[in-house]
């Protein structure tokens, strides 16, 4: 797709703004007709998957609430008809809402990638730890697949990260430190094990309602 869009704007440098460079593409290949097509269908897969952010990330907070991640009495309550998380999903729509009004879309991305990077650089960073620590594994092929690997994944994260930008480490620093705040109220200061949250649907919560 990148080398057809390079083959009917060549001259890439001259987009009027970057990010609607996909716009000045479609007026360029089909006219007035393809862009208003590409605009509504664009508008229509932005709102589906917005609605699917808010359904899944809702649900996410009423297994952290349900299991005693989250408050309970704010993110495990269902509602009495429909059966769904409501006061999550209001709480994921209301902090969507104000990021998109409030928060730059540089700035959005640039921290959606901070969280991505963390993720990423700790899952392989727990490989290591588990197969290699843990378990033992430190010879022939596991070395490849327990070390090696996962060292070159975690590098290649550490090296993503030298591309976002400064105000990206203050908001994503400030979040870091709230989920660690968080962990310590519910661990009492790591004084016992946090509770596992089980991503398994509840019999009482529906999926659509």
């Amino acid at each position: 797709m990148a080398w057809v869009a390079g083959l009917a704007f060549p001259d890439f440098e001259n987009f009027a703004d970057p990010n609607t460079a996909s716009l000045e593409l479609m007026t360029r290949i089909g006219g007035g007709a393809l862009t208003a097509f590409f605009t509504a269908a664009y508008i229509a897969g932005s709102f589906a998957s917005a609605i699917t952010s808010q359904a899944s990330v809702s649900r996410i907070l009423f297994a952290m609430g349900r299991d005693g991640q989250l408050p309970k009495v704010v993110f495990a309550r269902l509602h009495p008809r429909f059966r769904t998380p409501w006061i999550a999903v209001l709480i994921v729509g209301v902090v969507g809402l104000l990021g998109a009004i409030f928060i730059p879309l540089d700035i959005a991305a640039s921290v959606i990638s901070f969280g991505a990077l963390v993720a990423f650089s700790f899952v392989n960073l727990a490989v290591i730890k588990h197969y290699v620590i843990d378990g033992k594994q430190r010879a022939g092929l596991a070395i490849l697949k327990y070390i090696v690997a996962p060292a070159i994944g975690f590098a290649l994260s550490v090296w993503l990260w030298t591309s976002l930008v400064q105000p990206t480490f203050t908001y994503g620093l400030i979040w870091l430190g709230v989920g660690v705040v968080i962990l310590l109220v519910i661990t009492r200061f790591f004084t016992r094990k946090p509770p596992v949250m089980d991503l398994a649907e509840s019999d009482d919560l529906k999926i659509e309602g």
